[in-house]
């Protein structure tokens, strides 16, 4: 299997850096190996990188800017520690993000959802200890949140423009 992402590599570990693909349900893998094929790097399906973090964007490219309109759901694997600034900035049509069990996630970057209107719900892993400035900002469907006890940092209008949040729990 071929994946529809870019990586940078540091010894045995990776960074997703940007998501080549065309939307939809999409799961990032914790594990992946390299091939070079007519000169063209592939990530592919193995166990030579672990993936540890999404990388920093900002809010007109990021990681997962080119599926701003068509990401629906993603799951995050258990092996990431860090959600870069404005990863998942604006992709508005983003329902449902999946935290693998037994997640390792620490820190939810600035912006890191910011404008993913159509999300209702997310549970924040008992892992992550920091939720940067504007984490959730502008989530207008975002209704429940659970947060985890790991929590320690909340950062400053996190959940601003969050008008339907009814439910916070912890």
């Amino acid at each position: 299997q071929v994946y529809d992402f870019t990586f940078t590599t540091s010894g045995d570990t990776a960074t997703l850096t940007s998501y080549t693909g065309t939307g939809g349900d999409v799961v990032i893998p914790s594990t992946f190996s390299i091939r070079v094929v007519d000169g063209q790097t592939q990530y592919i399906e193995g166990t030579d990188y672990t993936v540890t973090a999404i990388a920093a964007g900002t809010s007109s490219s990021g990681p997962f800017s080119s599926a701003r309109s068509t990401l629906t759901r993603i799951t995050i694997p258990e092996t990431i520690t860090t959600i870069g600034n404005d990863a998942f900035y604006s992709c508005s049509n983003l329902t449902s993000i999946d935290f693998v069990d037994n997640s390792q996630l620490t820190t939810i970057g600035d912006s890191a959802f910011s404008g993913c209107r159509s999300l209702t719900s997310i549970t924040i892993p008992e892992s992550v200890t920091s939720i940067g400035d504007w984490a959730f900002n502008g989530c207008h469907n975002l209704t429940s949140v659970t947060i985890g006890e790991g929590v320690t940092s909340i950062g400053t209008d996190a959940f601003n423009g969050c008008f339907a949040l009814a439910e916070v729990y912890n």
